[in-house]
């Protein structure tokens, strides 16, 4: 070999290996930069995901609290039948004409638990169940003939259980 195919040689075999070495650090750079591209975008997913369970624990706490309220008006008027200051008929009439509650919002409370929340599905029926208690107290008290007494303390229990609920709503907000 001459000189100048030596040259020749080393000129392409120092370019090859300088082309070889730009490219495997495009490469490197190109997947370094995807790992982190993937990386950030779940993180975004995540973080998201979280934003709008966190919307929809807000929304289902505020439609609980509104249900509450709702049913706590209607029961003070029944109550307020029993203390006899109030005749019931007047009292259907009023609780009919009055209601917090949009169409749809007692079941909107059901939909969001079950599709987001199913852990708290259990302690919502726990709710719904002690209203059973209530129901007997929600008619005229002249047949009836339940006390006002039995009735408060029935109220009682009712905004205990749902201070309750609103409390677990309020943790598992923590913990998101």
């Amino acid at each position: 070999m001459t000189d100048l195919q030596v040259k020749d040689i080393a000129i392409i075999v120092s370019g090859t290996i300088a082309a070889v070495s730009t490219l495997s650090a495009v490469s490197i750079t190109s997947w370094f930069n995807l790992r982190v591209t993937k990386l950030n975008i779940d993180f975004q997913g995540k973080q998201k995901e979280k934003e709008r369970k966190l919307d929809k624990i807000e929304e289902m706490y505020f439609l609980f609290e509104k249900w509450e309220v709702n049913c706590h008006g209607i029961y003070i008027k029944f109550y307020c039948c029993y203390l006899r200051q109030m005749k019931y008929q007047d009292m259907i009439k009023s609780s009919k004409e009055s209601t917090l509650l949009a169409f749809g919002d007692a079941q909107k409370i059901n939909v969001l638990m079950r599709i987001y929340f199913p852990e708290l599905t259990d302690h919502y029926k726990s709710v719904e169940d002690f209203r059973s208690k209530i129901g007997p107290f929600l008619s005229d008290p002249d047949k009836s003939k339940l006390s006002a007494d039995d009735f408060l303390n029935a109220l009682n229990e009712f905004d205990a259980m749902c201070e309750d609920f609103k409390q677990r709503i309020s943790d598992f907000a923590q913990k998101l």
